[in-house]
């Protein structure tokens, strides 16, 4: 082996491990930003849930001895027609409110 080969063997040696971890650190990176973004709705998602409950039981209570039956109906279909802008999945986990 020639002192260029030996050179030249342990450049690409080098660059071959430099691009490894290059790669390896951006898979990394990428796993950890899913872990956060994921992390990030999670709380987002649980915050809304408690606002949203929070909303449902207020409107329920305000209407629970509402002697008006035509105007506790169009309030609660007001509601309903609304609650269609929020998110689905959520809408559906309070249905037990309507």
């Amino acid at each position: 082996m020639t002192f260029g080969g030996a050179v030249f063997g342990g450049a690409v040696s080098i660059i071959t491990t430099w691009l490894t971890q290059r790669y390896s650190l951006q898979a990394q990176l990428a796993v950890k930003r899913a872990d956060a973004v994921a992390a990030a709705e999670a709380a987002l998602r649980t915050e809304k849930e408690k606002r949203y409950l929070a909303i449902l039981q207020n409107v329920e209570s305000l209407f629970a001895n509402n002697p008006s039956q035509a105007g506790r109906a169009e309030w609660l279909k007001t509601v309903r027609e609304v609650w269609l802008l929020g998110d689905q999945n959520l809408c559906a986990r309070c249905e037990r409110f309507w």
